[in-house]
């Protein structure tokens, strides 16, 4: 190997270090101690017993694991097909010249721009019952009986679910609004002299040089939502009854409330989510890249 070919791997070898150091390191040994039996309090590796697939089986004959892994999906699945159209939709809208888009399109940003805590604080709140502004409004409107948002198994991880995506759709937006105005507006100029519509310029112009940038999305959101925990655990703490629990908030339950004795199975729980989310990734790019083929 010359010289030249071997010099972007040195260049490489800090990279590598970190990700091995950082990240590979710490996600084997949560893997091995996921796939052994701590006992509560324990200290020191000789105390770990290698038990296989034990803590899997036990966890999945958990009906509250399995509710909690259902609820992840309902979650990541409804989320996924209402933030990223409507994200693409509102930045269809920004994308137009008109008076007032920057100081909407600042206004926007504010519901991401909120911390957690207090934003999804405002919306429990707003979820109460009695005195929540919600039900107030529609009490006024004429519905006699409201819904019970976060008391009520029914509705508890749908409110949780619309509280998520109106804050996390105007980052995607804005993302693909910057991916709309880098589009050579002399390619949507061609098309107009040769007669093209609203929705030929759409279907032949932005959705196929948006495609990437769309599909990137759907990613990163997949990613950031199956480890999702801070708008569960605020707004409903996981009930009514665990009806609202997905993987994050039930591996802290589990750990830390429930007080499970044997920190293998709680060191599995974590891993779950990334497993499951690296083979759905797997599949998805293979999908994709027969869909281009």
């Amino acid at each position: 190997m010359s010289r030249h070919n071997i010099t972007p791997l040195i260049l490489l070898i800090p990279c590598i270090i970190f990700v091995v150091v950082l990240a590979m390191a710490p996600f084997s040994m949560l893997i091995f101690m996921g796939l052994s039996e701590i006992p509560r309090g324990a200290v020191g590796m000789s105390t770990l017993r290698f038990t296989g697939l034990e803590n899997i089986l036990e966890l999945l004959s958990d009906e509250y694991y399995t509710r909690s892994l259902i609820n992840t999906f309902i979650f990541v699945i409804t989320n996924l097909n209402v933030k990223i159209p409507m994200a693409f939709l509102i930045a269809l809208a920004l994308n137009r010249n008109f008076k007032g888009r920057r100081i909407l399109t600042a206004l926007l940003l504010v519901p991401w721009a909120i911390p957690g805590l207090p934003y999804y604080t405002v919306w429990r709140f707003m979820y109460y019952s009695d005195v929540g502004v919600l039900n107030y409004i529609l009490t006024k409107i004429g519905i006699a009986n409201p819904p019970q948002w976060i008391a009520d198994p029914r509705y508890a991880l749908y409110s949780v679910m619309i509280a998520h995506a109106i804050k996390n759709i105007p980052f995607f937006a804005i993302v693909l609004l910057a991916g709309l105005q880098s589009i050579p507006t002399e390619l949507y100029e061609s098309a107009e002299i040769d007669g093209a519509g609203g929705w030929q310029k759409l279907r032949y112009i932005t959705l196929p040089l948006m495609k990437n940038l769309i599909v990137l999305n759907y990613i990163l959101s997949f990613i950031w939502m199956m480890g999702v925990f801070d708008p569960v655990w605020i707004i409903t703490h996981g009930g009514p009854a665990y009806s609202s629990n997905v993987l994050g908030t039930y591996a802290y339950v589990k750990t830390f409330e429930l007080m499970q004795p044997n920190l293998g199975i709680a060191s599995f729980l974590p891993i779950a989510p990334l497993i499951l989310a690296l083979v759905i990734l797997l599949i998805w790019k293979r999908i994709i890249r027969l869909g281009g083929e």
